[in-house]
């Protein structure tokens, strides 16, 4: 029911497609070629473009030339330049960082959570808990956009 003399009205309004993989370029930051691989094949085959990187320093350098890359898969033990810092020197930027470790710990997990890593993922895992895992990444970028919007839409009245 419409009140005399309000502001708001109601607007249907279509949901935002979800953005499709192909448009989510992803950077796999691993020292293991064989994990860089498996990644590789597990990503494309979900429609994923990807770069790889073999340690936090050398994803800078990437990231750096590659500007569109959204995603970023990270190991957190490497050497020259761990994940936890590739984590911290890439917070600012509009990145989606997920991290990875073998040696999986509450703690670890805690903080790169409150580094401001999107998700935590332990080794070995399943090639289902990685697609599940950018899924929500996607979902959760398309649930932004559209509040966004229609925050924008209500403020435009």
């Amino acid at each position: 029911m419409r009140r005399e003399g309000s502001r708001h009205r109601y607007i249907p309004t279509m949901t935002q497609p979800m953005p499709t993989p192909s448009s989510w370029p992803v950077l796999v930051v691993d020292d293991e070629e064989s994990l860089r691989h498996l990644l590789r094949v597990i990503l494309e085959g979900a429609g994923y473009p990807v770069h790889e990187a073999t340690d936090g320093a050398h994803a800078l350098e990437v990231l750096e030339a590659q500007p569109g890359i959204r995603i970023v898969l990270s190991d957190m033990r490497m050497p020259r330049m761990d994940g936890m810092a590739l984590l911290a020197a890439i917070k600012d930027q509009a990145l989606n960082v997920v991290m990875m470790s073998a040696y999986g710990s509450t703690d670890a997990a805690v903080a790169a959570l409150g580094l401001g890593a999107r998700d935590y993922i332990s080794k070995p895992f399943r090639p289902d808990e990685i697609r599940v895992c950018l899924e929500r990444i996607l979902e959760r970028e398309r649930l932004e956009t559209e509040n966004a919007r229609l925050r924008e839409s209500v403020g435009a009245d």
